[in-house]
């Protein structure tokens, strides 16, 4: 739940308490070495005035604050003055809180955390407090947080388990080199006075807890605290704020380490770094991106020193707690270049500062109302609940504890701006008052003898037994046990009182266990023996307990190595499974897509055996049809009646006028579009012979000419021309060209279908060969030399060039070939 709003009657009674203002310290950061052109614009007048100069300004702006330290102090005077009395006042029981200010790059993270050799406000604090309350730490783990913002008090065997476990889990957390980083820093030797406590028997533990306010969200750092092996999580855990029992907010379930040296708590607050949000900017190398909360609650209870333990009643303890904010500084997106993530995180950090400064100035016009019309006057709500760090300390600036902070500035005038604005703000949070808190009244104990004694009478309710040094001992009634067998209400009544009735029943209990004491201590010479006895029991106990606990370690380390191969070897065959599985993938994409690509190529092929069959079939119909209709006398008639003895003194009859036939067409010839990707493969001889012809073979398409076939030559291929050269029996040259096309196999290679034939002829016209299917027509020609050596040739005649084309259906009865349509030749790999 959250806080309600207080009524009339209790503003009236904080009103009416004495109240403190908020301490401002202004530390200057100093201008750096190596800048050029560098222009300051502070100026730092006394210990307590600080002068802004601003370019076109008449006179500068004067600023007043609790102190102001110059850009040569040091870290040790900043904790004495801000650090070291909130120690103090921790010790005594009252709360604090000491935040950092200014812009991106002023010098906030330095002041808060310093380095090894200059430690910041954070290690001194931590230092001074156990230099100042190390000797009266009670055994660790007896005081244990009870997850509402409370403490328990567990017994010494409980305890000593946790300790035991706590100790295994840190020797393999890495835990030892935090450590060794931890003590290699410089100590603070400053510690405060005790004060009214100094004589009290009084025990306490010290808690440290680490978060951050990130994007809106509170984030635990320690949330994978004291895990061995645990890897840091991609994505942290939210918390949410709570109230507890007494109006205090706290980080639900954010993890409380115990600590009982400054090192240790500093390994704590290093452990929860390495999860900080941290980034780099155009302004600043390791710019904070969240509100980190590093807090110190002293736990303090009462202690028997009869007994050597805390006394084990919750209610006597008392908490107090100091909060080290290290705030996240403002900039503008301008001059630091940010976009995406980044920018909505400064979106975010000037958002939540936005939040604070209204908080301040609420709280200033309230109490300036107050001041001028009384406790009834009109007051505005604090917008605490608009941000989670404001909602986060509303008990400080509601009178639960002392608040101060340090305001970083940097010199540069570059961000005059920027640091007007800051400057503007710490004046206003100065003149902010909240309600000092008084200290507690806690029971005090006066350290005793080992042995108590019995005293002759029982103290009174209302009376204690005072010592020597004024201190006043614990009541018996609150740390004797009570007997069972307490007498009724009349006994009391003759008697005396109930609380006499019992201490005279204890009193003579306890006569009883000492004469028995006594005579078993004087019991003889056995008791001597006795006591040996015991003692060497109890010591063959402890070493038999020591080597067990060993053994136990022994194997709670094979354990975790065990566990820790394990998930190794499990991460190795997970990503060995996964890799062969998307191998099996790829593997399975490819086959489906060479399927898919031959299912495409074979029916590409039907397609065309099919289409060229069905128009040779056609063409041929159609030659058959016109030869039919119109015939004309053969050539060689022709030719006999031309060249005959008998028609060389006659006159040659003139021509009969007839009827001229259709013109020649190729039934066989079809254009093939360039754009379809054809690729012929053109097989000739090495030294192929010219024809010197008109008419020669062209090769439609990309052309590859090769001299020797090989398989990978008609992977590719669409198509396939095979040139042969021969002589004729009268001294010609006769070239065939065998085309076919290329289709690929089952077994992945590649086979050739012959389907056409061209055949190119020179004959002389002197010795007219004239064979089946040779035809002759007139045309130019040339000469030619009989092959007799004296006797000319006959008369100019004129040659054409034999072309001729045949489809395998015509190369039945050829000597050269069997079958029609044969595949000739067949690259199948397998």
């Amino acid at each position: 739940m959250l806080g309600r709003t207080p009524g009339r009657g209790v503003r009236n009674r904080i009103n009416s308490q004495p109240r403190e203002a908020v301490e401002v310290f202004c530390r200057v950061r100093p201008a750096p070495l190596s800048a050029a052109n560098f222009e300051d614009c502070l100026t730092v007048k006394d210990e307590r005035t600080l002068l802004l100069d601003r370019a076109g300004a008449m006179r500068s702006t004067e600023y007043t604050f609790t102190r102001v330290f110059d850009d040569a102090s040091k870290q040790s005077e900043v904790f004495s003055s801000a650090g070291l009395p909130l120690v103090e006042e921790l010790v005594q029981g009252r709360n604090g809180l000491l935040f950092t200010y200014g812009v991106t790059g002023s010098g906030k993270s330095f002041t808060m955390q310093g380095h090894p050799d200059n430690p910041g406000l954070l290690p001194r604090c931590l230092d001074s407090l156990f230099n100042s309350v190390g000797s009266r730490l009670a055994k660790k783990f007896v005081i244990q947080p009870d997850r509402c913002n409370g403490f328990d008090i567990h017994s010494e065997a409980e305890a000593m388990m946790e300790r035991q476990r706590v100790e295994l889990e840190r020797r393999h957390g890495g835990w030892r080199q935090l450590e060794a980083e931890a003590a290699s820093r410089i100590r603070e030797s400053a510690r405060v006075p005790l004060g009214e406590l100094e004589g009290d028997a009084f025990g306490c533990a010290v808690f440290v807890s680490y978060v951050e306010i990130y994007n809106k969200l509170a984030y635990d750092l320690l949330e994978d605290f004291g895990v061995p092996g645990q890897v840091l999580r991609a994505e942290p855990t939210s918390r949410a704020l709570r109230e507890d029992a007494r109006r205090n907010m706290y980080v639900s379930g954010a993890l409380e380490v115990e600590c009982r040296s400054g090192d240790e708590a500093f390994a704590v607050f290093l452990k929860g770094c390495a999860r900080r949000q941290v980034a780099q900017t155009a302004l600043n190398a390791e710019s904070s991106r969240s509100h980190s909360v590093f807090t110190i609650r002293l736990v303090r209870g009462c202690y028997d020193c009869r007994l050597g333990e805390m006394v084990p009643d919750k209610s006597l303890l008392h908490v107090s707690q100091l909060c080290l904010v290290d705030l996240a500084g403002s900039e503008r997106s301008l001059r630091t270049g940010n976009a995406g993530s980044r920018l909505r995180e400064a979106s975010n950090i000037n958002n939540s500062l936005l939040v604070l400064k209204r908080c301040i100035e609420a709280l200033r016009e309230n109490q300036r109302a107050v001041s001028a019309g009384g406790a009834n006057a009109a007051t505005k709500i604090v917008p605490y609940r608009e941000s989670k760090m404001t909602q986060l300390f509303k008990n400080f600036f509601d009178g639960d504890g002392s608040v101060k902070m340090v305001l970083c500035v940097n010199r540069n005038a570059e961000e005059v701006e920027e640091t007007a604005n800051v400057l503007k703000f710490a004046e206003m949070a100065s003149e902010v008052q909240v309600v000092r808190s008084k200290v507690p009244q806690t029971p005090r104990w006066q350290a005793a003898t080992p042995r108590p004694q019995v005293p002759s009478a029982p103290p009174s309710s209302s009376e204690s037994a005072e010592d020597g040094s004024g201190g006043r001992m614990w009541q018996f009634d609150s740390i004797l046990p009570v007997s069972p067998s307490a007498p009724d209400s009349a006994t009391a009544a003759a008697g005396g009182s109930l609380r006499e009735s019992q201490w005279e029943l204890w009193e003579q209990r306890a006569r009883l266990f000492r004469a028995e004491l006594d005579a078993v201590w004087d019991g003889g010479s056995g008791s001597g023996d006795l006591l040996e006895e015991v003692q060497r029991l109890q010591a063959a106990h402890r070493a038999e307990k020591a080597r067990l606990e060993k053994r136990l370690r022994n194997a709670e380390m094979r354990l975790c190595k065990d566990r820790a191969a394990a998930d190794t070897g499990k991460k190795e065959l997970l990503s060995r499974l996964e890799g062969q599985e998307n191998q099996l993938r790829r593997e399975r994409a490819d086959k489906e897509r060479l399927r898919d690509q031959f299912k495409y190529r074979m029916d590409a092929v039907q397609k065309s055996a099919v289409r060229p069959r069905l128009r040779r079939s056609r063409s041929q119909e159609q030659l058959n049809a016109d030869a039919a209709a119109a015939p004309t006398p053969g050539l060689v008639s022709r030719l006999r009646c031309r060249f005959s003895p008998g028609a060389s003194g006659q006159k040659a009859p003139p021509p009969q006028p007839q009827e001229l036939p259709p013109p020649p067409s190729n039934p066989r010839y079809r254009r093939r579009s360039r754009s379809a990707g054809q690729l012929v493969v053109d097989h000739h001889a090495k030294h192929e012979t010219p024809s010197g012809t008109v008419l020669c073979t062209k090769v439609p398409g990309k052309r590859k000419s090769v001299t020797k076939l090989e398989v990978r030559d008609i992977r590719k291929a669409t198509d396939y021309v095979l040139t042969h050269q021969t002589a004729d029996g009268s001294g010609g040259l006769r070239t065939e060209v065998y085309k076919g096309s290329v289709t690929p196999t089952a077994g992945g290679g590649s086979a050739v279908r012959f389907n056409d034939v061209e055949r190119l002829e020179q004959m002389s016209p002197t010795r007219v060969g004239i064979s089946d299917g040779s035809w002759l027509t007139g045309g130019s020609g040339r000469k030619r030399k009989a092959s007799g050596g004296g006797a000319a040739g006959p008369p100019r005649t004129q040659l054409r060039p034999l072309h001729l084309t045949e489809s395998p259906d015509d190369f039945n009865n050829d000597e050269d070939e069997d079958n029609s349509g044969a595949s000739l030749m067949s690259t199948d790999e397998d």
